[in-house]
């Protein structure tokens, strides 16, 4: 299931900076600041084969952590635990790398714009692992208890595939398949 482009009509085109790096060898962890004018919220995506696990991050201000982390399963640190979010959100996946110091190429930095889901990086593993995000103006949510968020009625309308409507409007994480 590919989500990377997808644009959203009608919401609020805010620009967000994303910056980071890799940790020195031989941690195998990204960590970034994604920074904007003004308070936004973030979706995460993992595509993995025929499913796509997402999460919602947190109601956020103008800057949030943003995180990939390959923990290993075994000692020749190839079968490693996937781990990509946005501020405390976290969705975790499985994959089996070429090598024991790979790492998907991240850009240091880049601009994107809200409202459009865009890549963030390619696990080349078994299975291959496509990682992306979807960043929403604030005003574009309403605000539910225990910090989660739901896409306005009027814009989630929009939304022509119903899966992903759907996670845009309930609850923090989901699976589209």
């Amino acid at each position: 299931m590919q989500f990377d482009g997808i644009q959203f009509d009608g919401l609020n085109p805010i620009n967000i900076e994303v910056e980071g790096s890799w940790l020195p060898h031989p941690r195998r962890e990204w960590i970034g600041r994604c920074k904007a004018a003004g308070p936004y919220v973030a979706m995460t995506f993992m595509n993995a084969g025929n499913a796509c696990e997402c999460s919602k991050s947190e109601r956020g201000r103008g800057e949030m952590e943003i995180h990939l982390a390959l923990f290993p399963y075994d000692k020749a640190s190839i079968d490693v635990q996937v781990n990509f979010g946005v501020s405390r959100s976290i969705i975790l996946g499985r994959s089996v790398l070429p090598s024991p110091t790979y790492v998907p190429k991240v850009p240091p930095r880049r601009e994107v714009r809200a409202g459009r889901v865009e890549p963030f990086a390619l696990l080349e593993g078994t299975p291959s692992i496509e990682l992306s995000f979807l960043f929403i103006a604030r005003e574009d949510v309403k605000s539910a208890r225990n910090g989660l968020w739901h896409l306005r009625p009027e814009l989630a309308a929009r939304v022509e595939n119903p899966q992903l409507r759907r996670v845009l409007t309930y609850g923090r994480t989901g699976r589209l398949t």
